[in-house]
């Protein structure tokens, strides 16, 4: 995501307190979205498999889009930028 708005010219820039709260965000966000799909270890695979007809599997995919995001702050702050 962070690729396409820069090809667009736009930059998303999070900085100083705001961190927090977009940390706080994420895995809220990421906490009410793996109850709803009733997530576990062990399921994982199953819902990572379902049909793109199941609604389902869009909460799954936004799961994982926003664990990206997540990760990808975190690694940021820690100045990890691979």
């Amino acid at each position: 995501m962070q690729r396409a708005l820069e090809e667009q010219g736009l930059t998303v820039c999070i900085e100083g307190p705001s961190v927090s709260s977009w940390l706080g965000f994420l895995n809220d966000t990421r906490l009410v979205l793996g109850a709803r799909l009733e997530l576990t270890e062990d399921n994982q695979e199953e819902l990572a498999d379902l049909p793109d007809d199941d609604p389902r599997a869009a909460l799954f995919g936004l799961y994982g889009w926003l664990t990206h995001l997540q990760e990808s702050v975190v690694q940021a702050l820690l100045g990890d930028h691979d």
